[in-house]
């Protein structure tokens, strides 16, 4: 499953962190949403949304419902840039750092058609 990746690839730099994290995914009319803290997991939720209205509204509640501090703790957004970017937007208005997903360096060896794929198809062989 997306969020399973999603939490083998991001758990690691999250342990080191005082802050929590939130990450989102967003791809073929789903919103995946996973929070991290340094113990581990805080939740997880995969959300059918049809506008970037309904991505903010569930991105916001699993914010709030996980007890994630607007002013310190970070949203990270991965995505088709266009749906990334105005997520992006419409979270930074109430979330002081909210930042697209930045792919690792290493990704950049092969093809670059291939960094167009969805997140967590890049992100799998960084897991194993």
């Amino acid at each position: 499953h997306v969020l399973g990746i999603l939490s083998r690839y991001y758990s690691r730099p999250a342990r080191r962190s005082n802050t929590a994290r939130m990450y989102i995914e967003i791809a073929d009319g789903l919103t995946e949403i996973l929070v991290l803290d340094n113990v581990g997991p805080k939740a997880a939720a995969t959300f059918a949304c049809a506008t970037a209205d309904e991505q903010t509204y569930y991105a916001m509640s699993v914010f709030t419902s996980a007890g994630l501090d607007a002013q310190n703790d970070q949203i990270t957004v991965a995505g088709p840039s266009e749906a990334r970017r105005e997520l992006c937007r419409r979270l930074s208005a109430f979330v002081a750092c909210v930042m697209p997903a930045i792919l690792p360096s290493g990704l950049y060896r092969g093809d670059s058609t291939a960094l167009s794929a969805p997140l967590p198809l890049l992100l799998m062989p960084l897991c194993e």
